[in-house]
């Protein structure tokens, strides 16, 4: 099975990739800490995550899915890369 939200192999029972489930791990453990800390829902905090500039690329594809907004990396809608694409002119 591929990951949620890109090419690579999911874990084993898993929705995600290595990378993207320990990015999933961290936000819960960080909104566990937050949550104690602030008066803060789980859909703010996940927008705050999405939006922090210094939040990483997996952990604001991971929120932004949470928040039901991340869309597909591929144009096409696939979940696989595209493909490269030929030059002109070559074979």
């Amino acid at each position: 099975m591929r990951c949620k939200l890109c090419w690579r192999d999911a874990v084993e029972g898993e929705d995600y990739c290595t990378y993207h489930l320990e990015a999933y791990r961290r936000i819960l453990e960080a909104y566990e800490d937050w949550r104690r800390a602030m008066d803060i829902g789980w859909e703010e905090f996940l927008r705050e995550v999405s939006e922090n500039p210094a939040t990483g690329e997996w952990a604001r594809e991971v929120a932004l899915r949470l928040l039901g907004e991340f869309r597909s990396l591929s144009p096409s809608g696939s979940p696989f890369p595209p493909s490269p694409r030929r030059r002109r002119g070559t074979s």
